[in-house]
């Protein structure tokens, strides 16, 4: 059977939409589901995303842990220059035929971890992060931010708190045949005591960041007006609707929260 990923998205350059579906006939497990959702979710909600932040107008935008491209994409269309970043090489592949079927020709992707960011100081206007930095050592990957943001630069990122491990735990989200959210919770909470207790941590294993943690290691660094919200809150613009993905809360305990601040000097 033909797995048409698009029949709830709308893409008006058929060159774009060809090239989704030969990607998505060539994955498979969690790689495909992963692609189906984000790309049935029509690209507007995306850019209404971007917008009521103010990640449009800048100059120079960095996508740290691009994924499967959705925002990607969106970012280059609402910005002067977007930079993509993945450790994971075939996403990085399936960034850059994306963004060739869409005519983009001056998008920099890359496979690079975010801890560890090639790019000189003060490059960047803006650093969107999407559901990533759990995956990383988070005080590395902030103080990389920092450094490669120029002065009133903005980040903005989302991460899961306590709630969506427990929420896994009780109630797998999204499972797949080669994916066990179950595990991926046990593993968290394993990954986190180890990070915390003994400073060690296994790649590809998540760690547990209250929002809160995040957002002293963030002031300690020396971002400024930090400011946290349950996922899809935070507004610069309230003029524009946006639609939130997940709730800020499971069982009482923070779910998946968002982050905006800025390097030294706000420009808002």
């Amino acid at each position: 059977m033909i797995r048409n990923v698009m029949k709830k998205s709308v893409i008006k350059n058929k060159k774009l939409q060809n090239t989704l579906e030969t990607i998505a006939k060539s994955l498979s497990g969690n790689d495909f589901e992963f692609f189906k959702r984000v790309w049935k979710t029509d690209l507007e909600v995306y850019r209404a995303r971007l917008k009521t932040i103010r990640f449009v107008d800048l100059e120079n935008v960095l996508d740290a842990g691009c994924g499967m491209g959705q925002w990607t994409l969106c970012l280059d269309e609402l910005n002067g220059h977007v930079c993509a970043l993945d450790s994971i090489g075939i996403r990085v592949e399936i960034v850059r035929q994306i963004m060739e079927a869409a005519g983009v020709n001056n998008a920099d992707v890359r496979k690079q971890s975010i801890e560890t960011i090639d790019y000189p100081d003060d490059h960047f206007d803006g650093i969107f992060c999407y559901g990533v930095l759990m995956m990383t050592n988070y005080r590395r990957t902030l103080r990389e931010f920092y450094r490669v943001l120029k002065p009133g630069g903005k980040v903005y990122l989302s991460n899961t708190g306590l709630g969506w491990y427990l929420y896994n735990l009780i109630t797998p989200y999204n499972p797949a045949e080669d994916y066990d959210p179950r595990k991926m919770a046990v593993e968290a909470f394993e990954n986190t005591l180890a990070f915390f207790a003994e400073g060690v941590r296994t790649p590809g294993r998540q760690l547990i960041l209250p929002s809160q943690l995040v957002k002293k290691e963030m002031g300690t660094i020396g971002f400024k007006e930090v400011r946290v919200g349950g996922e899809g809150t935070l507004q610069l613009d309230p003029t524009v609707s946006i639609q939130s993905f997940f709730p800020a809360q499971h069982y009482g305990l923070e779910n998946v929260y968002e982050v905006l601040a800025w390097c030294k000097a706000s420009t808002g």
